[in-house]
């Protein structure tokens, strides 16, 4: 059997390669899920996925199957809880999901990681790792191999990288010849990695008391950074002045963690707040460590509350005005 010479790769060939060797250096290993599952593993987590339509048919035992439209929750149904044990895989996926040009069903190519277990703050400074290195990769970046391994990251606040493979085929990939070398000190300036924690959101809403359809009303405007809408919303239903002040605040700060963390600390409201800096503040100094400085802290990002409480990220790459990287 013969493979394929470097040079008749495709762009997305050797990013998809290079993106394999990058996480096996860090320990991962490829996880292979079945083309099928049944539809009620789904249909129970609706609210997780991208979307509500499902491609679903009877096998021929009766039982109602689906086309997968996401990776995770099968191997957070597979993955038995053991304490003291980290599970870290990767998988390289076709999905099948409704396209939001075209609403019609379109396979679509993605590649990804979980790290699930008990977990530490170094594992999870590591996925943030793991996540600028891609971006690097797919932008076009061809960093230098580093020496060592950087620091190691419950489906509740599962700490993961997915990277839509279809739209980073529009990225300038790396000219034809071998996979760049794995690395935990990307090429700086042609991504950007928005990150975000929950526990802020958490806490604030705490203080908040809104019922709920005013909490989604507000996490909808904070999420569009709409100070003037958050402000309305809080005049009809009496917010005060202290409340107003940090949600302006969430909703506007962003850039450096050095920066914005010395904001957010000047605004902290709770235990829950405090509790969530101080974990942004000891992972963003490992990632300083690592000479990461596409890293911008962005509390406009918010995901399903039910789902997620933690460290949030996207990600982005020159050329391309939406994300190709996500996680939490």
């Amino acid at each position: 059997m013969k493979l394929r010479s470097d040079q008749t790769l495709k762009k997305e060939d050797i990013n998809m390669l290079s993106l394999r060797q990058l996480y096996e250096h860090f320990g991962y290993v490829h996880y292979k899920m079945n083309k099928f599952e049944e539809y009620d593993l789904y249909a129970e987590n609706k609210d997780f996925l991208a979307g509500d339509k499902i491609i679903t048919f009877t096998d021929t035992n009766g039982k109602l199957l689906a086309l997968k439209p996401d990776v995770t929750l099968s191997i957070v149904k597979n993955y038995n809880d053991i304490p003291g044990v980290v599970r870290k895989v990767y998988y390289n996926e076709n999905i099948y999901r409704t396209s939001k040009s075209t609403k019609t069903y379109k396979e679509i190519m993605q590649m990804g990681l979980e790290c699930i277990g008990d977990l530490d703050i170094y594992q999870i400074a590591e996925v943030l790792i793991l996540a600028a290195a891609s971006l690097a990769i797919l932008s076009g970046g061809a960093p230098e191999a580093a020496e060592g391994s950087a620091p190691e990251a419950d489906p509740s606040a599962l700490p993961a990288a997915q990277t839509d493979v279809a739209k980073a085929k529009a990225a300038q990939g790396q000219a034809a010849g071998t996979p760049a070398s794995p690395s935990a000190q990307p090429e700086q300036g042609r991504y950007i990695l928005d990150v975000s924690h929950m526990g802020l959101i958490r806490g604030f809403l705490e203080e908040l008391s809104l019922r709920p359809k005013h909490e989604e009303m507000f996490l909808s405007l904070l999420r569009k950074k709409n100070r003037h809408g958050i402000m309305t919303l809080f005049d009809s239903i009496g917010v005060d002045e202290e409340l107003r002040e940090t949600a302006i605040t969430m909703a506007s700060t962003y850039g450096s963690p050095e920066s914005v963390l010395k904001t957010l600390g000047s605004v902290s409201l709770n235990e829950t707040m405090d509790s969530a800096i101080e974990e942004l503040s000891v992972i963003c100094g490992i990632l300083e460590d690592q000479e990461l400085d596409g890293i911008h802290l962005d509390f406009s990002l918010v995901n399903d509350m039910s789902y997620y409480n933690g460290v949030m990220f996207r990600g982005y790459i020159d050329g391309i005005p939406s994300g190709v990287l996500s996680g939490g």
